[in-house]
């Protein structure tokens, strides 16, 4: 996967917990101000954050849209028997490395 779009996605999950600043999102992601920045301005432009009246960016509208889009296309009957598969296959794979410690 890119770093840029890998970076973005970890930028888009961080504001996902609360609205933050620039120096906040550059801090998480260990880059410098003006690249945080610039990823934040991409987010902004393509909708997905939005800036606040004290200049923090939040998740916005773009980003609802598709998660929306998303559930509308998926078949969530079939996704739960889906995870509940895997979480019982998680399970019994524990409870083997289990008997066998």
């Amino acid at each position: 996967m890119s770093e840029t779009v890998r970076r973005a996605l970890r930028v888009l999950g961080f504001l996902g917990e609360r609205p933050r600043k620039v120096d906040e999102v550059a801090g998480f992601m260990g880059l410098h101000r003006t690249t945080a920045l610039r990823t934040l301005q991409v987010l902004e432009a393509e909708r997905f954050v939005t800036r606040d009246e004290g200049h923090a960016f939040r998740l916005a509208s773009g980003l609802y849209y598709l998660a929306n889009r998303a559930l509308e296309n998926t078949d969530l009957e079939r996704l739960a028997v889906f995870e509940a598969v895997e979480d019982s296959q998680v399970a019994m794979a524990a409870s083997m490395m289990h008997q066998v410690v």
